[in-house]
């Protein structure tokens, strides 16, 4: 969603650029909103002591990462969504989208390894428990 506007631009094809080419995201990224709630709130798969304050943290980092999309595609919503959305960003909106490409910029140097480990690796050890080579 972060780079809907980009894809657009450059026609790549997702779901969010198909969508954005016929109507504002309004509705889909309320549903997003609804949907990452919903399910921060109703997962029970947590095992520790903390859980209500963990899932809290999960939720404000989620909903973050939803509102700096909308922020950095502005031109995807109509005006009074927008308006209405903007109540809840955390900053003004140049400011995240100044935060928005520092930190792309400075991530995109990140080599796509841990300790020599691909992301891969670690991504079917986290989802399977197999072992790494």
């Amino acid at each position: 969603m972060q780079d809907a506007t980009e894809d657009l631009e450059n026609n790549h094809m997702t779901i969010i650029s198909q969508l954005a080419e016929k109507w504002d995201l309004d509705n889909i990224t309320n549903g997003l909103i609804n949907f990452t709630i919903n399910l921060i709130e109703d997962v029970e798969c947590f095992q520790c002591r903390n859980i209500k304050e963990l899932k809290q943290l999960i939720k404000k980092n989620c909903l973050q990462l939803i509102y700096f999309a909308i922020a950095a595609n502005k031109n995807l919503y109509s005006k009074s969504y927008f308006k209405e959305i903007e109540k809840y960003f955390p900053y003004r909106r140049r400011y995240m989208i100044k935060l928005f490409d520092k930190l792309k910029k400075k991530f995109s140097n990140m080599k796509e390894s841990y300790n020599g480990v691909s992301i891969e690796e670690i991504i079917k050890y986290g989802l399977l428990g197999e072992e790494v080579n």
